[in-house]
């Protein structure tokens, strides 16, 4: 792999920028602040690099243009880094990357950050996670943390650095990085598999125990639905029979309502003619009424006249009757004025001529009355008619107010008896609304029933359902145990191979350290050498959480060997030499301790209550007695504390 095209858009310095590697050694000269080590910033950006320290920035968005006299700021920065030379070596393990990028020769990558904080990471223009950049360059001494990228002051580092940072770097350039990484992984994720069988085992005890319930509420529900269905059989049979006795009443009801009916239509036609024969016989009554009052009316004025006539003639009477005493007195003084005849015979012609004016009058008067009497005998015989009449119409109308009471009566009883017909048809509707309300009743039971027969067939189905569902799950988990035992299988494998790769490089790293190959014939270790006893390493008994704190303090010398005195470490250098396995440092055992140590450390009861003071390094280290020395010479006067 070697890098091709740099390309900058709004990167520090940068406002658009185009910078071309080609084969070979590309160098960046420049008197200072032109932006040299920009360019360097902007591959360690775009290879994922996180800390602004490392980006000479205070904040992440200082990376973005800020804009010159002749130029505005810009809202993004974005640098785009192509690579050549991608072998599909350099790809195994991107199965989780949006595309796959065995097809191709060359790698574009790309970052971008917005001023608000966004950020967008890409892989030939496909989106992806810095998490799938890192593994692309995991083991090729690339990326923002690889050495492949060494600025001032790095070389000096290195050789300084502590033997842990110095066994990240060989493990880098050996290329086990990724190895280890998958191991950590692989042991990550056989922890999350053992948890995971444990929820599996927990979920299957669960479903099992639901299972169990489950079938008991099956068979429960089984239990109910036979007796729900033996009880909607019963209420069934009950309800027809019901209906049964409902319908045959139905029938009686309604045949005496047709009865009842037909003798109601035959008493409102009887009622009928008795209305219409009583409306004849009103107005018989009321022409009788008519003729009696005028009867009454014509007796009225008969006696009217009659009294009239009766007046008249008494009045006649009394005209006769002086008449006749005017006769008499005529004839005493016709005798008595015999002596006037003659005085009188003037007027005798006129007294006769008045006498027999009178007797006409009176001949006159009788006449009349007479006729007065015939009229009075004949209004009596009319008047006895009339009362004749009215007698036989008060017969007529007695007769017709009894044939009129007795239908009255008739009627009040046909009232009464179709009064009687309605309350019993009332009543009948009454029942046969009760028995529809009974029969509705019946008809929601039975569709309350039919529901429960439903709902337990639903339940019964949801039962069936969960049941399957839970089956499915444990079919699933048990696949997925199974695929995860597989690939258990498989990750123990790689840690095998891991494992064997990592013992090859202790090997060599025990090599390095003088100890020899493992498993060679001849032995090349400094401890076949007479008075090496072992390594300071070895010796020393580290409480847990110091070992940095002491692999610090001890540096270089954390390799040095344990030697009986100065002449077994000359035949130690001797035996190096001779068998070239490079440099080593030796310390005798018999060491004598300084005089400081010997006269007591008088600051060390002030220091030891001060904050963050952990203890002396001769108090917490172990060693053997007979090495006291070597103790007290490599830990003389040294403090840990907690942080610096």
């Amino acid at each position: 792999m070697h890098l091709k095209t740099l390309e900058l858009t709004g990167f520090k310095s940068f406002a658009e920028a185009k910078i071309a590697f080609p084969k070979g050694v590309t160098a960046v000269v420049g008197p200072n602040g032109t932006g040299k080590s920009n360019v360097v910033d902007a591959i360690l950006w775009v290879l994922g690099e996180q800390s602004t320290k490392t980006l000479r920035s205070e904040r992440m968005e200082d990376v973005i243009f800020n804009g010159t006299e002749a130029r505005k700021p810009l809202g993004m920065a974005e640098v785009s880094l192509v690579i050549g030379g991608v072998g599909e070596e350099r790809l195994v393990g991107l199965d989780t990357l949006p595309n796959q990028l065995s097809e191709y020769d060359e790698v574009m990558i790309t970052r971008r950050l917005y001023r608000n904080g966004d950020s967008e990471y890409l892989i030939n223009k496909t989106p992806c996670r810095l998490k799938d950049i890192r593994s692309l360059f995991l083991d090729t001494r690339a990326g923002s943390k690889g050495h492949t990228v060494i600025e001032q002051g790095r070389i000096e580092q290195i050789l300084n650095s502590s033997p842990q940072d110095r066994r990240e770097l060989i493990e880098e350039t050996a290329g086990i990085v990724r190895y280890k990484k998958q191991k950590a992984e692989a042991l990550r994720k056989l922890e999350a598999t053992r948890q995971n069988l444990l929820r599996v085992r927990d979920i299957v005890v669960e479903v099992r125990r639901q299972l169990n319930s489950l079938e008991r509420q099956a068979r429960q529900a089984r239990t109910y639905q036979n007796l729900q269905q033996e009880a909607k059989a019963l209420e069934i049979r009950l309800l027809v029979l019901d209906c049964r006795a409902l319908l045959a009443s139905k029938a009686t009801v309604e045949s005496d309502l047709a009865q009842l009916d037909a003798k109601e239509a035959g008493q409102a036609a009887e009622q009928a003619r008795l209305n219409s024969e009583l409306e004849a016989v009103r107005l018989k009554m009321l022409a009788g009424d008519e003729a009696v009052t005028r009867i009454r009316e014509e007796l009225a004025r008969v006696e009217h006249q009659q009294a009239e006539a009766v007046t008249a003639a008494e009045v006649e009477r009394g005209r006769l009757e002086l008449y006749k005493q005017q006769r008499a007195q005529a004839l005493g003084d016709s005798t008595r004025l015999g002596r006037e005849r003659e005085q009188a015979a003037a007027d005798l012609g006129e007294l006769r001529t008045k006498l027999s004016r009178i007797d006409a009058d009176i001949a006159d008067g009788s006449r009349v009355l007479s006729e007065l009497e015939q009229s009075e005998r004949v209004l009596a015989a009319r008047r006895a008619a009339a009362v004749e009449e009215e007698e036989r119409a008060r017969q007529g109308i007695l007769d017709v107010t009894v044939r009129t009471t007795n239908e009255e009566n008739n009627l009040a009883r046909l009232e009464a008896q179709r009064e009687e017909a309605r309350r019993r048809a009332e009543r009948l509707t009454e029942e046969q609304a009760e028995m529809d309300s009974q029969r509705t009743d019946s008809f929601k039971r039975l569709r309350g029933f039919v529901q429960d027969r439903k709902e337990a067939e639903r339940l019964r189905g949801d039962l069936q359902r969960e049941r399957d569902a839970a089956a499915q799950e444990i079919q699933r988990l048990e696949d997925r145990l199974r695929d995860t035992e597989q690939r258990v299988g498989r990750q123990q494998e790689e840690l095998a191979a891991t494992e064997s790769r990592v013992r090859a490089l202790q090997g060599v790293m025990r090599e390095e350290m003088g100890y020899g190959r493992e498993g060679e014939g001849e032995s090349t270790s400094l401890r076949d050498c007479q008075g090496v006893r072992e390594a300071v390493a070895e010796w020393l008994v580290v409480p847990p959480g110091l070992e940095r704190a002491i692999e610090a303090l001890l540096g270089e010398r954390v390799r040095a060997w344990l030697v009986d005195g100065p002449a077994q470490a000359g035949h130690a250098i001797d035996f190096l030499k001779t068998k070239d396995l490079g440099r080593g440092a030796f310390i005798p055992m018999r060491l004598r301790v300084g005089a400081s140590v010997q006269q007591g450390q008088g600051w060390w009861p002030t220091m030891a209550h001060e904050p963050g003071v952990v203890g002396q390094a001769l108090d917490l280290v172990k060693a053997p007695e007979d090495s006291r020395g070597v103790l007290t010479y490599l830990f003389e006067g040294v403090v840990i504390v907690d942080t610096l």
